[in-house]
């Protein structure tokens, strides 16, 4: 008697795991992926090289380091249209050595800056 209701018992608690299992993989496949959160921008959004510095050292000052990130990068990147019209310049008079140190500082800040944030996204996935 006491095989008996043990066996049962034991049918009982196997019945109950896989009514658990087979609600979790429903649940699981009902579940809906989270979305990403949306790439973070400098608030500006436009504007020059002094402006964009401006508004990233305010963001400094407020500890929003994603936003200030983001308009010190977009401030950079406003710069590289007057080193490549500087090199132009430079290139048309025929000083080709200042030509291409013009724009060889701007070039190797972007390659900095990109492998940087490549690393940064790595560690973060």
């Amino acid at each position: 008697m006491y095989a008996r209701l043990s066996f049962l018992v034991t049918l009982a608690l196997l019945a109950l795991a896989n009514a658990q299992d087979e609600a979790a993989r429903e649940a699981a496949a009902t579940d809906t992926p989270e979305e990403p959160a949306p790439p973070v921008k400098c608030p500006l959004g436009g504007g020059g090289y002094q402006e964009l510095y401006a508004v990233g050292m305010l963001l400094v000052n407020q500890d929003k380091m994603a936003e200030a990130e983001a308009c010190f990068s977009d401030a950079v990147t406003t710069t590289i249209p007057a080193y490549r019209l500087l090199a132009d310049i430079t290139t048309s008079n025929g000083q080709y050595g200042r030509a291409a140190g013009a724009m060889q500082s701007p070039l190797s800040l972007l390659e900095q800056m990109q492998m940087r944030s490549y690393r940064g996204w790595q560690r973060l996935q």
